[in-house]
């Protein structure tokens, strides 16, 4: 009888063991559950704060921003990018920037960006490289989330003359095939810019007039031609320069 005690208790405890192994087991299955796996993968309290909160300049090479109210062909892109940490304690992130445009493409880093708790860091970003016209693409994430932000501007051209073109027939009198004279004013009013190349005109597809042109911003510059009066059009081109407008016939 004691040899039968003897095996039931030595049965118990081997029961006993096995039992604490699988609450312990049980235990430790619990503990990893209850860990955040946001946690093992990145800052999810930090965020962008949106598309709309994205500044977009042009600047020069040394980050001075440009007296140009859009971005603009010829200026590097200077990009505010506001991320704001949400949560109750301060985190530690890092955020992947790529700029592309149809002959030029960049990615850059931020990395170990520290934000303190309920507030906002401005990265900033200026290109390597001058932007061209036409459609730029922004993409950024925060490593180790699913957080994106995408975006995308129109690159201006660059800064223009706005060149307007004044043909005034100065000779009052005269008989066909008498000379006469015309007077040419250019004026630059509203350009972004001085105007630097030529003035081509052509009569009964002769050319009449070809001179080099310098119009400054808001100045008036006054030409002269003559030719013997016939019926014909007088046809006057800016040329050598990129210009926002373009002379009409007369």
């Amino acid at each position: 009888m004691l040899k039968n005690l003897h095996c039931l208790r030595n049965n118990m405890e081997q029961r006993g063991c096995r039992v604490q192994a699988t609450v312990l087991i049980a235990m430790l299955l619990c503990a990893m559950l209850t860990i955040p796996s946001a946690q093992a993968n990145g800052p999810v309290d930090v965020q962008f704060v949106g598309v709309n909160s994205l500044t977009y300049s042009g600047a020069d090479e040394n980050a001075v921003l440009t007296s140009n109210t859009t971005v603009r062909q010829g200026d590097r892109l200077h990009l505010e990018i506001p991320v704001e940490n949400i949560g109750a304690s301060a985190q530690t992130a890092s955020i992947m920037l790529e700029i592309r445009q149809a002959t030029w493409n960049e990615t850059v880093f931020f990395e170990g960006v520290s934000i303190d708790s309920m507030t906002t860091e401005v990265l900033v970003y200026l290109s390597s490289t001058d932007v061209i016209e036409g459609e730029l693409e922004v993409e950024m994430s925060i490593n180790g989330t699913s957080t994106e932000q995408n975006d995308s501007i129109h690159v201006g051209p660059p800064p223009l003359p706005n060149v307007h073109l004044d043909i005034e027939l100065a000779t009052e009198n005269y008989l066909a095939g008498d000379l006469i004279q015309f007077n040419l004013t250019s004026t630059n009013a509203n350009g972004e810019r001085a105007f630097d190349g030529t003035l081509v005109c052509t009569f009964l597809g002769e050319e009449a007039f070809n001179e080099t042109l310098y119009v400054g911003i808001g100045q008036n510059v006054v030409r002269s031609l003559e030719i013997h009066a016939r019926p014909g059009v007088l046809e006057c081109l800016y040329g050598g320069d990129r210009n926002q407008t373009t002379p009409t016939p007369v």
